[in-house]
């Protein structure tokens, strides 16, 4: 009975030990995977490799949240504009140009051109939606967590600059929105 015992604490630690491998793994991968997703993204971007870059983002939902930043936007200021005057009408008029402008610049032939012109150092200017992409080409970029499933991710050391978020996706990361102004309140997705 007595040599029994040691040989049942072996077996009890072997098991032990044996189920921690696949949780240390997990940690491990969670703890770098963040940065990883960033690095290739980067490497894809610098490289002109637009197939590699978009691997890693979700359009239709970058699409949707950079829809629901720009309304947000446009109807701030359309509301702190005096009524019945140009400027109130050009806003509202430009709520109906969202949809196609974001359709039309978020899609992986224009996320190339944003790509072709990191690696001169002259990051695509235009809309705020593709500016914002270029902060990938900076080097110092801060990761904030939220939770399991998401990150951020921003220039480190600016308190107000765009952030991009990423969505886990499975095993993976991908770009699913930004967040153009983060000091802001957080926009009402529309219906």
């Amino acid at each position: 009975m007595s040599t029994s015992r040691p040989a049942l604490r072996r077996a009890s630690l072997a098991v032990t030990s044996l189920a921690a491998v696949p949780m240390l793994a997990f940690g491990s991968w969670y703890a770098a995977s963040p940065r990883l997703t960033l690095n290739a993204m980067q490497g894809a971007a610098l490289s002109g490799d637009v197939g590699g870059f978009s691997d890693h983002v979700d359009y239709p939902a970058l699409r949707q949240s950079l829809k629901s930043e720009l309304r947000a936007r446009i109807t701030a200021e359309a509301d702190a504009a005096p009524r019945n005057s140009l400027k109130a009408l050009g806003l509202a008029m430009a709520i109906g140009f969202v949809d196609p402008l974001v359709d039309n610049s978020i899609s992986p032939e224009a996320v190339g051109l944003v790509i072709a012109s990191f690696g001169q150092g002259n990051p695509l200017a235009g809309s705020p939606a593709l500016e914002s992409l270029s902060l990938l080409a900076t080097p110092d970029l801060s990761i904030r967590r939220e939770g399991l499933d998401r990150f951020h991710v921003t220039v480190a050391g600016s308190a107000n600059a765009p952030e991009l978020l990423f969505q886990r996706d499975d095993w993976r990361w991908r770009l699913s929105g930004v967040d153009l102004d983060p000091l802001a309140p957080a926009p009402v997705p529309a219906a």
